[in-house]
Order: C-alpha cells, then sequence, then structure tokens
C-alpha cells in the first residue's frame, strides 16, 4: 500500500513540476516575443 502511495504521489510531483515548467517556458516565450516587437 506505502510504495503504491509514494509512487503515486512522486508521479503527481513530477507532473506538477512539468506543468510548471511549461508554464516558464510560455512566459519566457511571451516575454521574448515582447523583446523581440520593440
Amino acid at each position: 500500500m506505502e510504495a503504491t502511495t509514494t509512487s503515486f504521489e512522486m508521479r503527481r510531483e513530477v507532473a506538477a513540476a512539468a506543468t510548471v515548467g511549461l508554464k516558464m517556458a510560455d512566459e519566457r516565450r511571451r516575454q521574448g516575443c515582447k523583446a523581440l516587437e520593440r
């Protein structure tokens, strides 16, 4: 039971980290586009 719970929690943490990374990448892309427009 504990093993499955920990692996599930780890998976959720990895998914959250990936989502945060995507959001940060989007922000960088937006900032880069703004810098190019200027």
